[in-house]
């Protein structure tokens, strides 16, 4: 993440993790209610988690992306206009109402070698060498 969201995620001020596409990819529809989302700040190790809660996939061909930003910009964390005129050409939106996060025990160095802003991984383990007990009991719950 960058910036001030994993902050805001902290507070509990932002709920709601959101990610605008253009293309059909990760996480596009692969979230599902119970999934859990890790988080870390840029070049970080991830230091954070929360459990998705409910999963919304809005399709902006049939959805007005204003509709989108009135309905979800508080809980996305994003009530400035860049952050909006930035994604208007975005063709997707998911929007994860998450858990209150939890602070992992230690932090956790995820291995990917790409530059994507999201990795789906099907299990703690397939992360890299990561012991699921790293995830704390919340995880589990």
């Amino acid at each position: 993440m960058t910036g001030s969201f994993l902050d805001l995620i902290l507070q509990d001020t932002k709920t709601v993790e959101s990610r605008f596409h253009r293309q059909r990819r990760d996480p596009l529809f692969t979230v599902d209610a119970g999934d859990l989302i890790v988080f870390r700040q840029s070049g970080k190790p991830a230091t954070h988690v929360a459990r998705v809660q409910k999963v919304h996939y809005i399709d902006l061909a049939t959805t007005c992306i204003d509709e989108v930003r009135n309905r979800w910009q508080r809980s996305i964390g994003a009530t400035d206009d860049e952050f909006w005129a930035s994604r208007r050409d975005a063709r997707w939106v998911s929007l994860f109402e998450i858990s209150p996060a939890w602070h992992l025990p230690k932090p956790v160095e995820l291995h990917k070698r790409d530059r994507r802003a999201w990795v789906r991984y099907e299990s703690p383990t397939a992360a890299g060498d990561v012991d699921p007990q790293l995830f704390g009991q919340e995880a589990f719950a």
